[in-house]
């Protein structure tokens, strides 16, 4: 049951001795039926009818040895005809580049000889580059040294100009205040049309109060900020103050309903209750009833114990005399033999029985309290009619007995509410008088409040708040006047004051008239003021531009010098010859670097240091030594193909022996049987392969699962049998159970009741459930499992199965009528 639930199917079994099966039909390391060893037989006749066969050829081992003597002469020519191939072709081709070798060997020459020119790399595009760059600033130089001595004629005419102006400072002074000047005259006239029409509107406010008050009333007043929320909160708690004592009547009119509610049907479960001691007299007697109605089933089993008993108290009897005998025995021994270790060892002996004698004795006296406590006692079961009245009194007692301690604790919560309504009520008044404290306390400061609704006083507030701020702009306004009215008088006398110093005749002008000339006047200095620095900034200005340009043409001029000395010339002209003498040594170096190029391409390197540079061969001399190789080519190529007619030859002889019926007969005979031993050995390997990996593969599953396997199963064996076995091993080679119990005993299956047995098999099935469908929830279905259980066996497996079920589904067949006592509802189904 474990090897094949813990690999999963009862076919992964059927399968592996199938293969075992399929393997042994083809082989067997001592068998003879087999087919692979029948095969083996065969291919070791037919190899020595072959070998007796071809031992008749003797002539065929000449043929061979001539064979591979002529073959080797063919290679031997072959290496010859291709060393002269390549040969020939090196010709050929030195031949086809021998035009490119002169011309190189002429321009090397001729470029040793020439003396390669100094000259700066890319020196003829840097010097264009310094000229570009020089040109434009050179130009610059010139313009910036007309434009500064023009600059320095114009700054010397505007300074005689601006030593004509006198009282510069004051003018400026009284034209930097005209704009000034006119703001103020202009919002002096909008100050005082704004202050009157304030005024206005501010008596009309104070005008509709319904308790009216005047501007000098409301500048007695001071209205802090936290007044509006302190109005605020009186217009809100005089509200909440409402609406709690509404909602509070409400609430304690509620309560006293449904208090009287609950005391009316308290009053009417009462009278239906039992009290204790009828309770307890009920249940005696219907306990009494049950007893009588068991007493004939524990009879049997009673009888059963006392035999038990009986037996167990012969074994103490037997311990205690096993015990007195080790005890003689070991006496008389260490007196005959003189050894006092005889006597010590029938003392421990002889202690060890009486141990297990007490032992025993002490289970016996146990187990005979727990049978005098299971006899049934004498009852009297009363009437029918009698019983079944207890039973209804009974039910109708635990169905109204919740319902009453339901209400009673719904009505103490409801007697708890009342008393929290009268302290909200308490509180409530309290507020009602703090409420009212706080009004009279608000009207005695602002008597205008007198009388008037609560609700209004934060409108009001912000009334009087905007009234005492426009208030304080009116005064901010009258301020704002005066002082423009005094800046404006100290203009005008500024004014008078300038036209006197200078003498300039006023001829009935206004004031403003005056100020607008004294602008002009001070602008038209201002603009000569301006053109001079302008003048003087713009002339530094240029200077400091001709510096930067002298900066920036120097370097250029050091690196104009420096190529011109780099290339040995001493002027534009000398630097241009030279750069056409380099231009044109560069050139022959890039036709002699393609040069080499192409014979780097046509010969290798190998062929290029086997010329002679010194002595060039000749055309006529190269296309001489191409047809003498030719030649000789032409006769190699004759001399190889007569040997091959020669291979050819041999190998037909060869052939005609390896034909001849007998020895090919019996060597085709021999390679038949070999390749269908062959197709037998696959065969035999694939079966010996998949058989290898499914045990392979069982015992890995086995040993992944087996240890979780007996733990759990250990655990339901421990509650099947009320702790009296502990723990289930495996044996060392791991094919028998054993079971241990409380006292560190082990027991093998077969010693084992067969109840106990039955246990055991249900643990471990419900432990390889367990585990093997650890992640998916399969039904478990169990037919007549219990057949050899008591009740109290029994009562455990129900035990253990409602654990069970709370991961799979657990479906019981069972023709035991007493298991509808444990299983109610839907759960039971009866089959017909």
């Amino acid at each position: 049951m474990l090897d094949i639930g813990l690999t999963g199917s009862q076919q992964i079994y059927e399968t592996e001795t199938w293969l075992a099966k399929e393997r042994d039909e083809f082989f067997k390391p001592k068998g003879r039926n087999p087919q692979i060893n029948r095969q083996l037989q065969k291919v070791k006749e037919a190899e020595k009818q072959w070998k007796q066969a071809e031992a008749e050829q003797a002539g065929y081992q000449t043929l061979l040895e001539k064979q591979e003597n002529v073959k080797a002469q063919i290679e031997s020519v072959t290496k010859e005809v291709n060393d002269l191939t390549f040969a020939r072709h090196r010709t050929s081709q030195l031949l086809k580049v021998l035009p490119i070798i002169y011309e190189y060997y002429e321009l090397r020459r001729q470029r040793n000889d020439t003396e390669i020119p100094s000259f700066p790399e890319q020196g003829k595009e840097r010097y264009a580059q310094l000229k570009q760059l020089l040109l434009p600033l050179e130009s610059e130089e010139q313009l910036l040294k007309k434009q500064i001595k023009e600059k320095t004629t114009a700054i010397a005419q505007v300074k005689e100009k601006l030593q004509t102006y006198t009282h510069l400072a004051e003018a400026k002074q009284i034209s930097n205040d005209l704009s000034s000047y006119e703001e103020a005259v202009e919002k002096v006239e909008q100050l005082t049309l704004s202050n009157g029409k304030l005024q206005e509107e501010m008596r009309e406010k104070l005008q509709g109060i319904e308790h009216g008050l005047t501007l000098n009333e409301l500048k007695d007043y001071h209205f802090p900020f936290y007044l509006e929320e302190t109005w605020r909160e009186i217009k809100h708690s005089e509200a909440a103050i409402g609406l709690e004592e509404e909602r509070l009547t409400e609430e304690e009119k509620d309560q006293k309903n449904h208090q009287q509610e609950l005391q009316t049907r308290l009053n009417e479960i009462e009278t239906n209750l039992l009290d204790q001691q009828q309770i307890s007299e009920y249940n005696a007697a219907l306990q009494n009833a049950y007893e009588v109605q068991r007493s004939s089933a524990a009879d049997a089993d009673l009888a059963r114990w006392k035999q038990l008993i009986s037996t167990r108290r012969q074994y103490v009897y037997l311990w205690w005399t096993a015990a007195v005998l080790f005890l003689i025995g070991g006496s008389s021994a260490s007196v005959v033999y003189g050894s006092l270790l005889f006597f010590i060892i029938g003392v421990s002996l002889s202690f060890i029985c009486m141990y297990a004698g007490i032992v025993m004795r002490r289970s016996v006296y146990e187990l005979n309290n727990w049978v005098e406590e299971r006899k049934p006692s004498s009852v009297n079961s009363g009437g029918k009619e009698s019983l079944a009245a207890m039973k209804e009194k009974l039910k109708e007692h635990e169905r109204l007995e919740p319902e009453w301690l339901f209400l009673q604790d719904r009505w103490n919560e409801e007697r708890q509410k009342g008393m929290r309504l009268k302290e909200r009520r308490e509180q409530l008044l309290q507020r009602k008088r703090k409420q009212l404290a706080r009004i009279h306390e608000q009207e005695e400061r602002y008597p205008f409040l007198v009388g008037m609704d609560i609700n209004y006083w934060e409108k009001l507030y912000h009334i009087l708040v905007k009234l005492k701020a426009e208030e304080k702009d009116c005064e901010e306004i009258s301020k704002e006047i005066n002082a423009l009215q005094n800046f404006i008088n100290k203009i005008e006398e500024d004014a008078l004051t300038f036209q006197s110093l200078n003498k300039w005749e006023r001829n009935g002008q206004s004031v403003f008239q005056l100020l607008t000339d004294i602008s002009e006047w001070v602008q038209s200095c201002e603009r000569l003021e301006e053109q001079f620095h302008t003048l003087v900034q713009e002339e530094l200005q240029d200077k400091e531009a001709l510096k930067k340009v002298k900066e920036k043409s120097i370097p250029l001029v050091k690196k104009r010098q420096e190529l011109f000395a780099r290339a040995m010339a001493d002027n534009e002209e000398a630097f241009y010859q030279q750069s056409r003498l380099y231009e044109q040594e560069r050139s022959n170096a890039e036709r002699e670097n393609d040069l080499k190029g192409r014979l780097d391409q046509l010969l290798t390197m190998e062929e290029q240091r086997e010329i002679d540079w010194e002595n060039l061969p000749k055309e006529s001399t190269l296309k001489f030594q191409v047809e003498e190789r030719e030649d000789k080519l032409n006769q190699l190529e004759q001399k190889r193909m007569e040997l091959h007619e020669s291979l050819a030859e041999v190998k037909h002889s060869l052939s005609y022996l390896e034909n001849s019926d007998k020895h090919s007969e019996y060597r085709h005979a021999f390679q038949v049987e070999k390749n269908y031993l062959n197709q037998l050995s696959k065969q035999w390997a694939v079966y010996e392969t998949a058989l290898n990996m499914l045990v392979k593969s069982k015992k890995v599953y086995q040993n992944k699962y087996l240890p979780q396997v007996i733990t759990i199963a250990s655990s339901y064996f421990q509650t099947l049998t009320s702790g009296k076995y502990m723990n289930i091993h495996l044996n060392k080679n791991e094919k028998h159970l054993v079971a241990e119990d409380t006292n560190g005993r082990f027991f093998i299956v077969s010693e084992l009741s067969r109840g106990t047995n039955d246990q055991l098999y249900i643990s471990l099935r419900l432990a390889v459930g367990e585990v093997l469908a650890d992640t998916t929830g399969l039904p478990f279905i169990m037919d007549d499992a219990f057949v050899h259980f008591d009740e109290t066996r029994l009562t455990n497996m129900l035990q253990v199965l409602n654990r069970f079920q709370e991961k799979h589904q657990v479906i019981l067949f069972s023709f035991r009528e007493d298991l509808s006592n444990y299983v109610r509802g839907s759960a039971l189904q009866t089959l017909k």
